[in-house]
């Protein structure tokens, strides 16, 4: 293979003239983006539940033909069981344990957008490398129209379209130093970034044989319990027996005989027509839940696949453009030397070769770039990316 073509994936070798060599490796800038992101949310922050002794009381008082001295009394009482208030404790937990998946929901978030960011500024660094070494070219070709021009040899509109380029060049650094800018800021990036330990093609490939394991549905969990908690407490408020007790106090009377104080308890049996069509509405919702939470899956299941072929046939499109360009650069450079040995050469010859392996070389980096897309986007649907947050799963091994 021409020694020009032997370029190792998304290893960015960065020329003095491009960035000063203070830079920080790619895993260490992404150690300390994650280290910054943890919500580290405190359960003591909220309000200490506690349950009343009892559900509810009730005091009434009556008078007959305004005798206040014989004045009645009711105390009605709604007991709560000791199974009724385990299962609020457990239902009122499991709200309280919503602020972990806060966290995680916010962790996912922030790590697909720190994996996508940094593929951004990957491509900008290459970009802003590309230009670096394209401005040498066209820099030392319009030198090279000029002198031809002085001595009526050289096209031009070739000097022309030359001069133009280089201005273009100049604009897309700017832009793409103004991307740069923006991304490093939202992360705290002050240093160049070190590129050369990011992962490989053929690491890539090794890891799409793996066997994919869909991220936990943590969420799906989570609404699922949540339901079976607020059946289990409907359940339990229905087989409870004793609806209340009370005690009735009928006031002073002047036949000692007379009964002034009754004991009552209200019984009730688990009848409630509205309180089953609640529990089957509720076990309903879990059928739907347990449904949807199935076709998210097999459509999980479907688009990682669909990534994981993209992402080979890519590859191989990828090895046989760098096989074919290979040879194409590896003629043209034997038909230059031949004519190198026969007579003085055109130095235009011999910089168009030079442009030609660095536009080749610059479409070897762009369809890499492609693969390091996908396979992000691959880290995203299969759930890998989300299993052990600080591990950086774009690093080479």
């Amino acid at each position: 293979m021409n020694k020009f073509l032997v370029i190792s994936f998304f290893i960015l070798t960065i020329a003095n003239s491009a960035y000063p060599q203070n830079d920080s490796s790619f895993e260490n800038i992404f150690n300390a983006v994650i280290a910054k992101k943890s919500l580290n949310l405190n359960p003591s922050a909220t309000e200490k539940f506690k349950l009343p002794l009892f559900d509810s009381y009730e005091l009434r008082t009556e008078t007959d033909d305004f005798d206040f001295e014989n004045q009645e009394y009711l105390l009605r009482i709604n007991p709560v069981t000791p199974k009724i208030k385990k299962a609020i404790k457990g239902l009122y937990n499991h709200y309280s344990a919503n602020q972990s998946n806060l966290e995680t929901k916010y962790l996912q978030d922030q790590l697909e957008d720190l994996y996508d960011n940094l593929y951004r500024l990957y491509r900008i660094d290459n970009t802003l490398i590309f230009i670096n070494q394209y401005e040498t070219i066209l820099s030392d070709k319009e030198k090279i129209l000029v002198k031809k021009i002085e001595y009526g040899d050289a096209d031009f509109d070739n000097y022309l379209n030359t001069v133009s380029d280089l201005n273009d060049l100049k604009l897309e650094r700017f832009e793409s130093l103004k991307m740069r800018e923006e991304l490093t800021a939202i992360y705290d990036i002050e240093e160049n970034i070190n590129w050369i330990s990011i992962i490989s093609i053929d690491e890539i490939l090794i890891n799409l044989d793996e066997v994919v394991v869909l991220n936990s549905q943590y969420e799906f969990d989570f609404e699922k319990e949540g339901i079976e908690k607020e059946i289990a407490l409907e359940n339990q408020e229905s087989n409870q027996l004793i609806d209340f007790g009370q005690i009735r106090y009928q006031g002073p009377h002047s036949d000692l005989l007379e009964e002034r104080i009754q004991i009552g308890v209200g019984l009730q049996l688990n009848t409630s027509s509205s309180r089953k069509l609640k529990i089957q509405k509720l076990k309903m919702e879990i059928d739907e839940l347990e449904w949807e939470n199935r076709l998210e899956k097999i459509e999980a299941e479907q688009n990682t696949k669909l990534l994981k072929d993209k992402i080979r046939n890519q590859i191989l499109y990828y090895k046989e453009f760098e096989s074919i360009k290979s040879q194409e650069i590896d003629k043209a450079q034997e038909v230059l030397n031949l004519i190198i040995k026969r007579e003085d050469v055109d130095p235009l010859k011999l910089i168009k070769l030079e442009e030609s392996k660095l536009l080749i070389n610059k479409k070897l980096k762009s369809l890499q770039e492609d693969i390091l897309k996908n396979y992000i986007d691959y880290l995203k649907a299969s759930g890998k990316m989300f299993q052990s947050y600080d591990v950086n799963k774009l690093v080479s091994n």
